[in-house]
C-alpha cells in the first residue's frame, strides 16, 4: 500500500510523497497550499484531486473540480459525492458522467460509496464497482474497515482508504482486496515529530483567523 502523507498547509514542503492527495477546498481557500501545487512544475508524482466532500459534507461543484484538475495537472479525481447520502451521491455520479463523458479518458476516476448504514454503503459500492468508468473505490470512515475484506469481498477494483488517522488501520487484514493507497494527516504529524504542535493541525489561514479572534477578544475586554 502506498501511504500518502496528507500534509497540513504550513508543512507542505516538509514531506516528500510518491502520491499527493490534494484537497480542493484548500486549493481555493489557501494561498500557500494553492501556490505549492500551481508551481510544482514537471513532476513524477501522482496527483489525486479530492472533492472535499468529507470536510464540507458535500463535494464542491464538478465544474470547479474539473477546472482545478487541469490547473494542477491531476492524474486522478474523486468525483462529487455527499457524505453519508447514497441517493444524492449516485445522482451526482450520474450527472458528472453525463456532463463530462470524456473524463475517464483523461483521468483515473475514483468514486466514494456513501450511505447512512452498512446496507446502503454496500449497495452504493456495488453500483460503482460495476461501472467501468470508475477505476478506484474510495473507502471512507463510514465503513468498519476492520471488516472490510468481508463487506466487499470479491471487489475487482483498486481501493484507496480515505483518512487513515487511526494508525492501526494501516495494519488491518484486508485479505485479497487490492488496497492501492491510503492518506493520513496523522502519519505526517508522526513523521514530522510535531504531533502536539498547533501548526501541524491548523492551516495558515486557520491560524490567521485564530490570531484575529484572540485580538478581537482582547480588545473587547
Amino acid at each position: 500500500m502506498i501511504k500518502i502523507n496528507n500534509v497540513p498547509c504550513v508543512n507542505i514542503k516538509d514531506i516528500d510523497n510518491e502520491m499527493e492527495f490534494i484537497l480542493l477546498h484548500k486549493l481555493i481557500d489557501n494561498e500557500v497550499y494553492r501556490n505549492h501545487y500551481l508551481n510544482s512544475g514537471d513532476t513524477d508524482k501522482y496527483f489525486i484531486l479530492d472533492n472535499s466532500a468529507f470536510e464540507l459534507k458535500e463535494g464542491i461543484s464538478d465544474s470547479l473540480l474539473m477546472e482545478w484538475a487541469v490547473k494542477v495537472v491531476a492524474n486522478e479525481i474523486i468525483i462529487p459525492d455527499v457524505y453519508g447520502d447514497k441517493e444524492k451521491t449516485l445522482k451526482l455520479m450520474n450527472d458528472f458522467f453525463e456532463k463530462h463523458p470524456s473524463a475517464p479518458d483523461i483521468y483515473t476516476i475514483q468514486a466514494v460509496p456513501q450511505g447512512k448504514n452498512e446496507k446502503e454503503l454496500i449497495e452504493c459500492f456495488e453500483i460503482m464497482e460495476r461501472d467501468d468508468r470508475i477505476s478506484v473505490i474510495g473507502v471512507n470512515k463510514l465503513w468498519n474497515r476492520k471488516k472490510l475484506k468481508d463487506s466487499i469481498e470479491g471487489c475487482t477494483k483498486k481501493i484507496h482508504l480515505l483518512g487513515l488517522n487511526n494508525i492501526d488501520e494501516w495494519n488491518y487484514d484486508y485479505g485479497e482486496l487490492d488496497i492501492r493507497s491510503g492518506d493520513s494527516r496523522r502519519l505526517s504529524q508522526l513523521i514530522l515529530g510535531k504531533e502536539d504542535i498547533w501548526e501541524d493541525i491548523l492551516t495558515s489561514i486557520d491560524l490567521e483567523i485564530l490570531k484575529r479572534l484572540i485580538k478581537e477578544i482582547n480588545n473587547d475586554k
